[in-house]
């Protein structure tokens, strides 16, 4: 089988390391591309010659038809990154091929660094710091709020709103969520309060 990782060099090395070159070359042959930016087209094509699995990243081209025509035993697509939007054609969805997308991972990190993120908000954390390198020491620390008995909004029930739903579970908080593709019984079941965008 052979594998082709399509992902400009600064972003390969960002997204994958050693350990995961060595796991999926006991899966099959790697091709990587290696290269600062896919301006070179035949070099591109001549990586993914012959490719039964491709994986893409943030920044791949669209997988068009020049491409899906020198790997014609393509059987996936596996997308290091969130939604694979950017990378899916017309003649990709015709190939039928299998697609999956690490936006479930991805989406657990996100809601975990908005989550720190609000919690520091509340105690002040950036603005306290800010006042004691300027030598203030205590005219902020009234302003320092818990993160308890207060209205968390949470804007789309995607795969990072559902998990901050289920941290925000440990806390005190009322969970407020806007989505207006989902119904009020709907994101009752996640864990959340339904609300128009405004409240």
């Amino acid at each position: 089988m052979k594998i082709a990782i399509l992902a400009k060099t600064a972003q390969r090395t960002n997204v994958f390391d050693d350990t995961y070159f060595d796991r999926m070359r006991k899966h099959g042959e790697l091709s990587i591309f290696n290269q600062d930016d896919f301006n070179d087209r035949a070099y591109l094509l001549d990586v993914c010659r012959g490719a039964n699995v491709i994986i893409t990243t943030w920044g791949t081209p669209k997988l068009e038809k020049d491409i899906l025509e020198v790997c014609p035993d393509l059987q996936c697509v596996i997308h290091a990154a969130g939604t694979p939007k950017p990378v899916i054609t017309p003649e990709l969805i015709d190939k039928k091929v299998r697609l999956t997308a690490s936006n479930i991972a991805i989406g657990e990190g996100v809601a975990e660094t908005a989550l720190a993120l609000m919690i520091g908000a509340c105690k002040k954390f950036f603005w306290l710091c800010q006042d004691t390198a300027n030598g203030m020491w205590a005219e902020n620390k009234p302003k320092v709020k818990d993160f308890y008995d207060i209205k968390v909004g949470i804007v789309s029930g995607g795969m990072v709103g559902r998990h901050m739903v289920k941290l925000l579970k440990n806390f005190h908080v009322d969970i407020l969520m806007y989505d207006p593709t989902l119904t009020k019984e709907e994101i009752a079941e996640i864990g959340a309060e339904k609300v128009g965008l405004d409240e």
